[in-house]
C-alpha cells in the first residue's frame, strides 16, 4: 500500500516598485583672479575646474554670457570632456548658449579642466568688465 501526501504551498510574489531620480549636477569652480590684458592684439588664458554628475543620457554642456562684451573683446571656452562625451574645443561665448561638451551619458567625474581664453582683437575701452560664464547641463 501506498501512502501519498500532499501538501499545499502558496507562491507568493510580491511586486515591487523602484524609482529612480534623475540625477543632473554641474558644479565650476570660479576664477577670482583679475586677468589683465596688456595691449592688442593680445591673447590671455586662465584655468579653472568642474566636476559633473549625471545618471541620464545624451546630455551636453551649453555655456553663454549674460551680458554683451565690449568691442573687441573675446571669451572663448574650452571644457575637459568627461569619459566618452565630446569636448567641442574651443567656441567663442556670446549671450547665446553655445554646446562646449556633448554626448555625455552616466558620469560621475571632477577635476575636469576649463580653459578660458581672453582676446583683445582691437583697442578697448580701459576698465574693469565683470561678466557671468552660465554653464548649464541640458538634453
Amino acid at each position: 500500500m501506498h501512502v501519498f501526501f500532499l501538501t499545499a504551498f502558496q507562491v507568493i510574489a510580491p511586486l515591487i516598485s523602484i524609482g529612480i531620480s534623475p540625477i543632473n549636477e554641474l558644479s565650476v569652480q570660479s576664477i577670482n583672479v583679475p586677468i589683465q590684458i596688456p595691449t592688442y592684439p593680445a591673447t590671455v588664458t586662465s584655468q579653472s575646474s568642474y566636476a559633473i554628475t549625471t545618471n541620464e543620457n545624451c546630455k551636453k554642456i551649453i555655456g553663454s554670457l549674460d551680458l554683451e562684451l565690449p568691442t573687441n573683446l573675446r571669451v572663448s571656452l574650452s571644457l575637459q570632456a568627461p569619459s566618452k562625451a565630446q569636448s567641442e574645443g574651443p567656441i567663442p561665448l556670446s549671450l547665446t548658449g553655445k554646446t562646449l561638451v556633448s554626448n555625455i551619458s552616466r558620469v560621475a567625474q571632477s577635476d575636469l579642466t576649463i580653459t578660458y581664453t581672453f582676446s583683445a582683437v582691437g583697442p578697448i575701452v580701459s576698465g574693469t568688465y565683470s561678466k557671468v560664464v552660465r554653464l548649464t547641463l541640458v538634453d
